[in-house]
Order: structure tokens, then sequence, then C-alpha cells
């Protein structure tokens, strides 16, 4: 006995150093690398996945004493409700702590390479999570830090902070100062030259979307399109070790230039197509498929935007001028029946000079353009992320979601649930509420609110988006739970 309890005492001094050293280290702060680490962006409430289900996703709910209903597919699981509301609270502040560190270092370091990290770290935070909230208060040191990156050393991991901070902020008098401010610069390096191709294909990103938010980008947005098709257009490029470089930048400026055609205004765009119709062409033919596809995915958005059928361009009574000096009484464009006749070559193409996996995109992307100018209805296509969807129904739509996933890569979908920007290009109405992200008993009783005003759909699709689950019949459960809690007895949820 006296051995026993010697081995229980002992036991108990080992816990309770273990809990010692634990607190110890929650105390502690932490390093630089620590904080500019990946490791820790897994642990978020919302991690590089494509796929926007909250940390809530791995809870267990017990419905009754003989059946348990699991969200982790399979994943063994506790029998407690739900996790610790303090973990998402955790997350956030995390993320609020490790972008007050970035922006304050990148103010005060001036190694070159620590430099580079800072901005690296700053970037993957922006595309990865929308950082508004915690961003607000920082207004004025993220403002400084982009300029002082504008005027000094400028990289293309800076150019692309500034694009991300246009998105997170959007259609916000913010983001017209930003824009302002770095206009031009952006504008200068586009047109220079001697600059890096990659560095005028960032900045020629940045403009478009800066043009696509703002105001004062809606001033700029003609002469920005110029710019942009004069050098889709070039051809005199000497530098034979940047070949690629050079393509990728033009397919890109040509897809910037069909960005903001979705936008400008009709005629101005029907001008100057006409006036480039045959260089338009011609590119068609170039030996960079990046290029040929870009092209051709502008012709398929043209038809599109002008309805044009056996060569007639529709534009609307209302918007004509009375006097018809402009070049555009005819309303006609000879030149269609030799787009649609290159359009089909390109898309029957099999010449042997060509390798099998560019023939077969080449065929694939040319036969979808083709189907559009020949007057067929575009082939909708739908984009989930969590429980909801996009509809890609329309070569408009189309360019929005390849232009914001280029700039996001991997946080697209996490942005598509969380920035009010996004939400409102593709039509997806106001972010839907999660309860139980942040702990916030704030939304949790706004959900209540919603089921005590008959509001169930709404309270349905913001449980439903918390728990990330398929399971109609947890969701059932947990559904009345909370509606028993806000006394209301209307009828059972809709399956």
């Amino acid at each position: 006995m006296g051995r026993k309890r010697e081995s229980n005492v002992i036991s108990k001094i080992k816990t309770k150093s273990n809990e010692l050293k634990i607190k110890q280290q929650i105390d502690r702060p932490q390093s630089r690398s620590s904080i500019l680490s990946d490791s820790t962006d897994n642990e978020s409430v919302f991690s590089n996945d494509y796929s926007v289900v909250s940390s809530i996703t791995n809870l267990s709910i017990r419905a009754d004493d003989n059946e348990t209903f699991s969200t982790n597919h399979g994943q063994n699981q506790t029998d407690d409700y739900g996790q610790n509301p303090s973990d998402d609270d955790e997350n956030s502040n995390s993320l609020r702590l490790k972008l007050s560190y970035v922006l304050d270092e990148l103010q005060s370091t001036r190694n070159q390479k620590d430099l580079q990290n800072l901005l690296k770290s700053l970037s993957e935070q922006l595309k990865s999570h929308f950082c508004l909230d915690h961003l607000d208060k920082s207004r004025l040191t993220l403002q400084d830090v982009i300029e002082v990156r504008m005027k000094r050393n400028l990289t293309e991991i800076a150019i692309t902070i500034v694009c991300l901070t246009l998105i997170t902020f959007g259609e916000s008098t913010y983001s017209e100062e930003i824009f302002r401010s770095v206009y031009a610069s952006l504008i200068r390096i586009l047109l220079d030259p001697a600059a890096k191709p990659s560095l005028r294909s960032k900045s020629a990103t940045v403009l478009s979307i800066g043009c696509f938010i703002t105001d004062y980008g809606c001033e700029k947005i003609e002469e920005l399109i110029e710019q942009l098709l004069s050098i889709s257009l070039s051809k005199n490029f000497d530098d034979r070790n940047q070949l690629n470089e050079w393509n990728s930048m033009k397919s890109n400026t040509m897809n910037m230039f069909a960005f903001l055609a979705t936008i400008c205004d009709e005629k101005f765009l029907k001008k100057i197509v006409e006036n480039e119709i045959y260089e338009l062409i011609d590119c068609l033919e170039s030996n960079n498929l990046e290029l040929r596809l870009a092209v051709g995915e502008f012709f398929a958005l043209f038809f599109e935007i002008f309805e044009i059928q056996n060569g007639s361009v529709a534009i609307d009574d209302d918007e004509e001028d009375e006097d018809n000096d402009d070049g555009l009484e005819d309303h006609t464009f000879a030149e269609m029946n030799l787009i649609r006749q290159k359009i089909s070559d390109l898309a029957n193409d099999s010449q042997k000079s060509k390798s099998k996996k560019e023939l077969r995109l080449q065929r694939s992307t040319f036969r979808k353009i083709l189907s559009t100018i020949n007057g067929n209805e575009f082939s909708t296509e739908s984009v989930k992320f969590g429980l909801e969807q996009i509809q890609i129904d329309s070569w408009r739509t189309k360019f929005y979601y390849q232009t914001f996933c280029n700039i996001l890569g991997s946080g697209m979908n996490h942005h598509l649930a969380r920035n009010p920007l996004l939400r409102e290009v593709f039509e997806l109405g106001a972010v839907l509420i999660n309860p139980f992200e942040n702990g916030s008993m704030e939304k949790s009783n706004m959900l209540k609110a919603d089921i005590r005003q008959g509001d169930d759909e709404i309270a349905r699709l913001s449980f439903s988006l918390a728990l990330g689950s398929k399971s109609i019949k947890k969701k059932d459960y947990l559904f009345q739970s909370l509606r028993n809690t806000g006394q209301c007895n209307s009828h059972r949820l809709d399956r």
C-alpha cells in the first residue's frame, strides 16, 4: 500500500510539472521564425485548402444514447458538443498578431532578404485569409509600407500585395487612396520596354483590378485598355532569353484587356477592335499557345457582348448617337467570317509539330469558342465551395473567375465565402453568418432571432455553413435544438 501511495504522489507531481511546462510554452513570446513560418496557417479557422469549412467541422454531436453523428467522414471523434469556443478566438488572434508583427517589421527592417520574407508572408496571409477586420486598425501602416515599397526596390511580390490589398478593401475610399498613390508608378512600369516582362505583367494585373474596383480607375479605363491592347499586339522583342516571359506577359495583358472589356463602353470597345482587327486575327496564328487561347477567348467574349449573329453587331438604338461620324453606322464586321474560319481550323488542328497536350487543350478550348461564335449558348459550369456554388454561365463570368483565381490561388474559395467584393461580382448575396465562428455569441443570437422571426431558410443556410456537413439528419437535429432554445415551434427543417 505504501508503494502504491508513493507511486500516486509521483504521478501527480509529474502531471503538475507537465502542466507547468505547457503553460510556460503558451506564455512564452513567439520567435520571429515561428511567426513567419507557414506551419501556423493550417491552424487558422480557414486554411489554404479549396474548401470553405470552419474548424467546427470536426465536432461530434450525440442525438440520443444510441447514435453519434460524425462530420469528419469516419475519423475518431469525442462525444463532446463541438470544440472549445476559445480555439477560434486564439486562431483569429494569432492571425492578427502575425499581421501586426509583419507590418511593424516591414517598417523597420533594412535587410533585403528579411524584407522579401516579410513581404512573402504578408502576401500569403492576404491570399489565404480575408483580413479586413485585422487590417482595419493598421490602414496607415499598410499604406505606408505599400508607398515605400513602390519607391524603393520595387519587386513582383510588392506589386502583388497592392493587388491583394485592393481586393481585401474592395470598393472603399481606402482602396481609392491606395490606387491613386500607386497608379503613376505602375503605368510607368507597364510602358517601360526595359522593365522585366514579369514585372510589367504584374503591373497590368494590378492596374486592371484597380480600374475594375475604384472610381478613379473608371476614369482611366479607356486609356489603360488601349495600352493593354497595344502591348498584346506588339512584336518587337530582341532578348531571346526572355522570350517565354515576353509571351506570358502578352497573353496576360490580352486577358486583362478582355477583363476590362466587360465593363467599358461598348462603342469604345467596338471602335478599338475595328482598328486592330487584323492584328488580333494574326495573333490566332501565334506560336505561343497562351496567346492564341487569350485572343480566341476574347473573340468569344466580344461575340457574346454584342450578340453577333451572321456578322451583325447588335447595339441598342437608345445608345446610338444621331450623327454617324464615328464609323459605327453599319454595325457590321466583314471580318467575322474570317475569324470564324480561323477558330474552326484551330478547333480541328492536328499538326504533328505540336505536342499532344497542347493540341488537346487548344482543340477543347477553341471548340467552346466556336460554339459561342456560331450562336450557341455558353455551356454552364458549376464551381462549389462549402455549401454554396457559382454558376459560370457566360464568358464574362469566366473571365471574372479566371482573373481572381490567378490572383488568389488556393485562397479563392475562402474569399468567395467571406469577401463582399467577390460575392457582389459573382452575385452571391450577403456573407452567410457562421454562428460558431470566433466563438461569437452575438452571431448565434442573430441566428436565434432569425428563427423567432420565422426566417428558417436564412438560419438553415447559416447553420449548415457552420457545420460543413452533408448529414441532413444531424443538421436537422442541431437546427431543432437551436430552435428550441429560441422558443420557436415552427415546422420542421425543409430537407
